[in-house]
């Protein structure tokens, strides 16, 4: 009888053994996949940082427990060794397979920082630090043609590739630009139904006065947009949102002038009379 039960209970922990190793081996990292949440983006650059998430990723996951790694080591991982992409998300795809989702870093904007000069994306992960050839900067910091200067409200905290302009996410400057930037490239135009590359369009940015936005474009015209009496926009970026809402509109327009956009001022402002925000404009 006790012969019995101990071969009964060996044939269970035998048993039981025997299913941790095989699904050890069965949930065992194997597969790592990266994928670009970013609309619009040129696949060839997007394939190349795809590349790169990938093999970031793998290098800290593979051959672990698909249920055991940290899933927020795998992301400083990511974000640390690829300075093209913002990884925010994980998938595990069962029984193997870890998929990594992120935003494309682009090259947008170019700040000047004490005696640094910051190249960052909209995100405000640093990309470039102090790395430029500076023999024919002026005064301001038009000092990269293609890409947007920005005069920022706080001075950036951070200036070492791979970090972030500013440690806390929410800082003004940053949800500004995403508004700006982000926000206005993600814009789909209801009558062709493409995306509106207005970010593209801008020339500079100049967030020193949280009562009002300057923002200068290519082509010319020149936009002030301005918060509500008593308001600023770093209390209340909904008004912000609004005010840009309004200036893309004005500005992709077909009913607005084409010779207002290449020059003079755009007063992006709050009408009483009209009840929401409405554009000026100055000749």
């Amino acid at each position: 009888m006790r012969n019995k039960r101990l071969i009964i209970l060996l044939s269970v922990l035998g048993g039981i053994a025997v299913l941790i190793i095989v699904m050890s081996a069965v949930f065992t990292v194997y597969h790592v996949e990266a994928h670009c949440l970013t609309p619009y983006s040129d696949q060839e650059t997007v394939a190349s940082i795809s590349a790169e998430v990938a093999q970031a990723a793998e290098e800290e996951v593979k051959y672990q427990n698909i249920f055991l790694f940290d899933e927020e080591e795998l992301l400083d991982r990511v974000n640390m060794k690829v300075l093209r992409a913002e990884a925010v998300d994980v998938e595990c795809k069962f029984p193997n397979t870890v998929q990594v989702k992120y935003n494309l870093v682009s090259e947008d904007v170019q700040i000047k920082f004490g005696d640094k000069y910051l190249v960052a994306g909209s995100s405000g992960k640093i990309i470039i630090s102090d790395d430029i050839d500076r023999t024919d900067v002026s005064a301001g910091i038009d000092y990269i043609d293609s890409l947007i200067s920005v005069i920022p409200y706080a001075s950036p905290e951070n200036s070492s590739v791979g970090k972030y302009l500013y440690n806390d996410k929410s800082a003004y400057d940053l949800v500004a630009l995403d508004l700006l930037i982000e926000y206005a490239s993600s814009l789909v135009d209801k009558d062709t139904e493409e995306g509106v590359y207005l970010s593209s369009s801008y020339k500079s940015i100049n967030l020193s006065d949280t009562r009002k936005v300057v923002v200068k474009m290519e082509r010319g015209v020149t936009f002030e947009l301005e918060s509500r009496l008593s308001s600023r926009f770093d209390r209340d970026t909904e008004s912000l949102k609004t005010a840009v809402r309004e200036m893309i509109s004005w500005y992709v327009s077909d009913e607005t002038p084409e010779a207002y956009k290449e020059s003079g001022t755009a007063r992006v402002a709050y009408s009483d009379e009209f009840g929401k925000y409405a554009v000026f404009y100055t000749a």
